[in-house]
């Protein structure tokens, strides 16, 4: 008889575990590739896990209920002349859509099958181990998606990735029929692997494609390995033959070269910018047909540390004179004005599309995107 119950007792147990689902963990791990042995937690949204897991759910849906989620409420001096105001869904290799470092290209006629051609970098929880530039396309600018064959990050790993070596600050041009990436590579050890100082040796690297998917091995445009500039936060126009080139150093200086062949540059130009006594940080300058317009993130190094957003103009590339600072809270009291890093913007039919990095709560960063017209813009600055 005790043998009989204690068989029972076994199969009940059996048959009680094989109907119990295992429990949730708390948080998903995406493991690093390459060898890179951290992982970090990913949160992921009710509704995008819904979104992912439901294979019969219409792609409309989707989007709408991405843009539906992200909305943000204008406050009300700016609700007739900001629009399309929204956090952007940003697909990301590493699962995280935190990123920075955003640069976007429009193209009337569309260019691999977009009109929107964005590179930006993960840096989820300010990890750079996955700063890497990676490619996106758009139809619309809002709607962003991994073009069909690309796989990111578009140009892999640094080879000193495991001792702490990174990617950042991408920039995107088209020359003719060919995509030119451009991007920073601070490295983390010289050749016998000893430490050396943080930033003190940053290359530019550049390479090309003609289909987004296929590029050409790595190309040293700039090196710095003796401390002497830091090549930060690179903008490039590249006028018939010629490359101009702006960067900023860790003197939150904004400097000016050229070159022809990529070979020989010209000795460098300091370029007038007054941001009312601070620093800048990053910065995107562009030619909007009449002159150069650039969108410029100070830096002021105190015991509380601010980060702010000025635009300024120039007839040459060189003298931006005093910027005018643009008040992000004034869109909405979700956006703090001194947690802007880089940002980027496009400008069609006297149409700014702004594309904004803001550091969130919790070491977050998100890409933040309204439309304002050119004859409004100056509702933006602070007075």
């Amino acid at each position: 008889m005790k043998t009989i119950f204690f068989i029972t007792i076994l199969l009940f147990a059996l048959v009680s575990c094989s109907q119990r689902l295992p429990e949730p963990e708390e948080d998903e791990y995406i493991p690093f590739r390459t060898g890179f042995t951290r992982s970090l937690p990913v949160e992921i949204t009710q509704p995008e896990i819904k979104a992912r897991e439901s294979e019969e759910e219409p792609e409309q849906q989707t989007t709408r209920l991405l843009i539906d989620k992200n909305h943000v409420k204008i406050t009300s001096n700016l609700s007739d002349v900001v629009f399309n105001a929204r956090f952007l869904e940003i697909p990301t290799y590493e699962g995280s859509g935190q990123t920075v470092h955003p640069h976007v290209l429009f193209f009337k006629e569309k260019f691999m099958g977009f009109h929107y051609i964005m590179v930006i970098t993960p840096y989820p929880y300010a990890n750079n181990a996955h700063e890497n530039p990676s490619i996106l396309g758009s139809q619309d600018g809002v709607i962003w998606e991994v073009p069909e064959g690309v796989t990111n990050p578009v140009v892999g790993f640094p080879f000193d990735v495991n001792y702490g070596g990174y990617y950042s600050d991408p920039f995107i041009l088209l020359s003719g029929d060919t995509l030119e990436l451009w991007f920073r590579h601070t490295l983390a050890r010289n050749e016998k692997w000893q430490a050396i100082r943080r930033n003190s040796h940053n290359r530019i690297y550049r390479v090309v494609s003609n289909d987004l998917v296929n590029w050409s091995e790595l190309d040293i445009a700039l090196d710095c390995p003796e401390n002497i500039d830091h090549f930060m936060s690179a903008s490039i126009i590249k006028d018939g033959s010629m490359y101009r080139l702006w960067y900023t150093n860790f003197s939150s200086q904004l400097f000016y070269i050229e070159s022809k062949d990529l070979i020989n540059w010209s000795e460098r130009i300091w370029v007038q910018a007054d941001l009312g006594g601070l620093g800048i940080w990053h910065h995107e300058i562009r030619f909007t047909g009449e002159r150069y317009e650039a969108l410029l993130t100070s830096a002021d190094w105190g015991n509380n540390p601010e980060f702010r957003l000025f635009h300024a103009v120039s007839y040459d590339g060189l003298d931006f004179g005093t910027g005018r600072e643009i008040s992000i809270r004034c869109i909405s009291p979700a956006l703090s004005e001194l947690t802007v890093h880089k940002c980027s913007f496009v400008k069609i039919d006297r149409v700014y599309q702004m594309y904004i990095t803001v550091f969130c709560n919790r070491n977050v960063w998100r890409l933040f995107y309204f439309e304002i017209a050119e004859e409004n813009f100056y509702r933006l600055f602070r007075s």
